[in-house]
């Protein structure tokens, strides 16, 4: 039987956050891109069929010219391939649409991860970034659902189209396929 978690993920454009870590690391920044709201369309475009082609839960998702929150809904060792999945198909997708990213890769090599399922309320975790349970799930698809009012980013209404395309809902997400 399958073992569902729901997991807040955070995927960043390639150098638009840069980490003390990574700076004592002698990794190299430099400018990153920002998307105007035509390649953020394009993008959630993108993400949109790579994650109905291959059959990925998806309950939230925003992008804020930056970066893009989503919450997926999968085995605990499937996250990293199936995050591996998306980045590696829209990148190669975005740069054959015309998405410019002058020579520097689409996404961050690392991303953010909070898994929703693990923690209780007033517990406390030695691992970082994750969360509270069923009531923080709910607080993560609200905060990713208003992300762009936070960041004051327009509302679009082809943008929420792309979006609803692969949105399932919490209990859809959590059902067990028949094997």
């Amino acid at each position: 039987m399958k073992e569902l978690q729901g997991f807040h993920v955070v995927f960043t454009l390639h150098n638009s956050r840069t980490s003390k870590r990574m700076v004592a690391n002698g990794v190299k920044t430099g400018d990153s891109k920002l998307l105007c709201l035509p390649e953020e369309i394009l993008l959630t475009t993108i993400i949109s069929d790579v994650i109905i082609e291959n059959k990925f839960k998806c309950i939230a998702y925003n992008i804020c010219q930056d970066h893009v929150h989503i919450i997926l809904v999968c085995e605990a060792n499937d996250l990293t391939s199936i995050v591996k999945t998306i980045k590696g198909k829209s990148s190669f997708l975005c740069l054959a649409a015309g998405i410019k990213l002058n020579g520097e890769p689409l996404w961050s090599q690392k991303f953010f991860r909070a898994n929703l399922d693990v923690w209780t309320l007033n517990t406390v975790s030695n691992s970082p970034g994750e969360i509270f349970n069923s009531s923080y799930r709910e607080n993560a698809i609200n905060y990713i659902i208003n992300n762009r009012n936070k960041h004051k980013l327009p509302e679009s209404i082809e943008l929420q189209h792309a979006i609803s395309k692969f949105i399932i809902t919490t209990e859809e997400a959590y059902e067990i396929e028949d094997l």
